[in-house]
């Protein structure tokens, strides 16, 4: 009915307002978590008492090493600015529960350029996917003007992740999401 299409439009918006990040979370992703802080996040996803990091690595054990030495970054104090941005991990299952994690590297790349490169060195010291994406500040997007870096032990799944920013499809698409 009209009423229950503008209800799921209605919380889109309210979604994509409240975490942008959703916005470039593909459509097949099976479990989300949308954060304000990646410090904290990245504390509760190395935490090996709690479940929510073995949720979010998935079958990935370089993965789950990334996130350790990401907090382990962020806890020295490395990661700057960016210990404060949002992040948005999600699992995608593809045979296997594969992770993403897509994290906000600010406005102005340059500002946590530093940050940026530790964590891709990292990554890529892992053998994981990276992508830092810039969307264009003067696209319809609740993300113009961002830099995002992509992480993921998939190279398909950090492209979708770009396909999803520019073609401005997300997991918020999904039938069913409200």
């Amino acid at each position: 009915s009209d009423e229950e299409a503008v209800s799921e439009e209605l919380v889109r918006s309210q979604a994509s307002s409240a975490h942008p990040l959703l916005n470039a979370v593909p459509s097949d992703a099976a479990l989300i978590l949308s954060c304000t802080g990646f410090k904290n996040a990245l504390k509760a996803l190395d935490d090996s008492t709690m479940l929510i990091g073995q949720m979010f690595t998935g079958d990935s054990g370089p993965f789950r090493s990334f996130l350790h030495k990401a907090a382990e970054l962020s806890s020295k104090g490395h990661l700057g600015a960016m210990k404060n941005s949002g992040m948005s991990i999600s699992v995608h299952f593809g045979g296997n529960a594969v992770p993403l994690l897509i994290v906000k590297t600010g406005r102005n790349h340059s500002d946590s350029t530093s940050a940026s490169s530790l964590l891709i060195r990292a990554a890529s010291a892992l053998s994981l996917h990276t992508s830092v994406k810039t969307v264009d500040s003067e696209a319809d997007s609740p993300l113009a003007g961002q830099s995002l870096l992509i992480v993921s032990p998939s190279e398909s799944l950090v492209q979708s992740a770009e396909r999803h920013v520019t073609g401005r499809t997300s997991i918020l698409d999904a039938a069913g999401l409200s």
